[in-house]
């Protein structure tokens, strides 16, 4: 039972990260060591990794940080930054649809709102 689950895991992998590349290029080839995090994140310095997929994943989620830590460790609000995040949601909701994530294409609906609104409350108070 336990490798019909690393299989189905693999292959998930495969599917949605690799574009159907073998595991075999991850580095170390330590895909099913105790350290599976660890090793998930190694997966990014695979040139295959860095599909256009994922690289707009990667872009959106960068943005997304840009703004919240200003605001939360500095209390600075940086307004157009938000025009980076509208463009980034809409892409985060393109690449959810080709990983089929629906988590995510809510999130980033619900962000693009709220990146919106506060573009809004910049030049017009309400």
């Amino acid at each position: 039972m336990e490798n019909i689950i690393y299989e189905a895991m693999e292959q998930s992998f495969r599917d949605h990260f690799l574009n159907g590349s073998d595991v075999q290029i991850l580095p170390d080839n330590k895909f099913r060591s105790k350290n599976k995090i660890v090793n998930a994140i190694k997966t990014m310095s695979s040139k295959q990794y860095w599909n256009r997929v994922n690289t707009v994943e990667a872009w959106g989620f960068a943005t997304k940080i840009a703004i919240i830590f200003p605001g939360l460790l500095f209390d600075k609000q940086l307004w157009w930054l938000y025009i980076f995040a509208i463009l980034s949601s809409v892409s985060l909701i393109w690449t959810s649809t080709r990983k089929t994530l629906p988590t995510i294409i809510l999130f980033n609906v619900a962000w693009t709102i709220l990146a919106s609104l506060s573009i809004l409350k910049h030049f017009w108070w309400f």
